[in-house]
């Protein structure tokens, strides 16, 4: 566990100071707000108990001071008071980061919680929620402040459910380890990656790596949507044409799976919802594929595209067939994508 510089700054004014001081005092050192301040105590705190060294001393109408026992024993462990290592995120990192925190919290959240995590100045964040109140009415969402609840999001839950998968893709396009997707799918410990084999191996299906990848990630994040009785809505007749598809299959054994698990009743809507999201994932094989009226007009999409291409290209395909098969494979998620609108973020990262 480490103090970030704002707590450190804290601690070197305690240490200098023999006599109490006010959190307005403090507050007005650190150019912070005295929410900031008691914020700030209570981390570092934390921080003091978990090095075994008594908290910081707080009385009623002086303020908060540390005895010199106390100040002695931090002297000694200065060398561990020092801010982890900050990565400096980008403005559109910051935002997709500040709105996952809001549609996935499970307290309400300030400004000083962004300010804590991110590390940047209070001007450089309120000018990020600006831009973040624009950028959600193109899902047609409201980002609104209240003193009580803190941030949050107005809006229908499938439209926060797209933009929290097209921030989800952000921020695995700008990661390059594994770490981001650790840190989304760290309170998802269910045993994911073997139910997908158990569900390809009964459906003739194999999927590839990105699923093993994005799916725990999107689980853990709809988890705490469902933990607080936040469902999708599908649409009737949708959901009819979804029930009889083979991935409705697989999420519906998904999600049973869950339920079993968590303890949470998770309703049909929700496993229409996850097929959509399975017909979306790209597939390294798949011997079955289901014939359904998209699928029919992605054949017939296809073999004019072969037929356009054998002709302008003068080349006659030996193996047209499997050719034909292998683009249907391509082509099909990425339909999915298109129809059930899920904005997958794509860019080229300079080195």
């Amino acid at each position: 566990m480490m103090l970030n510089a704002r707590c450190i700054q804290l601690v070197k004014l305690l240490l200098r100071s023999s006599l109490y001081l006010t959190a307005d005092k403090l507050a007005q050192s650190l150019n912070v707000s005295k929410r900031t301040i008691y914020y700030d105590i209570q981390k570092t705190n934390e921080w003091l108990r978990h090095k075994g060294v008594k908290p910081i001393q707080y009385a009623r109408g002086l303020g908060f001071r540390l005895d010199d026992e106390v100040k002695q024993e931090i002297t000694t462990k200065w060398n561990t008071l020092q801010p982890a290592r900050h990565y400096t995120y980008q403005s559109w990192e910051r935002k997709a980061w500040i709105g996952l925190w809001i549609l996935t919290r499970v307290h309400p959240l300030y400004l000083s919680d962004f300010l804590d995590k991110l590390q940047v100045s209070r001007s450089t964040l309120l000018n990020d929620i600006k831009e973040l109140k624009e950028d959600w009415q193109s899902f047609q969402l409201q980002l609104s402040f209240h003193r009580k609840k803190g941030y949050f999001v107005s809006g229908r839950e499938i439209q926060k459910r797209k933009l929290m998968i097209f921030y989800v893709h952000q921020l695995l396009v700008a990661m390059d380890d594994q770490h981001f997707a650790a840190e989304l799918s760290a309170e998802c410990q269910w045993p994911i990656f073997d139910w997908i084999r158990q569900f390809e191996s009964a459906f003739s299906i194999r999927y590839t790596g990105e699923v093993i990848q994005t799916l725990p990630i999107y689980l853990a994040l709809f988890q705490r949507r469902w933990a607080r009785g936040k469902f999708v809505q599908m649409d009737e007749q949708e959901k009819e044409v979804l029930r009889s598809m083979r991935e409705y299959q697989i999420a519906d054994h998904l999600v049973r799976q869950i339920e079993n698990v968590s303890q949470i009743s998770i309703p049909d809507d929700e496993v229409c919802y996850l097929t959509t999201h399975l017909l979306s994932f790209r597939v390294a094989d798949d011997k079955q594929i289901d014939q359904n009226d998209d699928i029919s007009t992605l054949r017939r999409i296809i073999r004019h595209m072969v037929d356009d291409f054998q002709t302008y290209a003068c080349v006659q395909f030996k193996r047209r067939e499997e050719l034909e098969k292998n683009l249907l494979v391509h082509m099909k998620p990425a339909y999915y994508r298109l129809k059930y609108g899920f904005h997958l973020y794509k860019c080229t990262l300079k080195s």
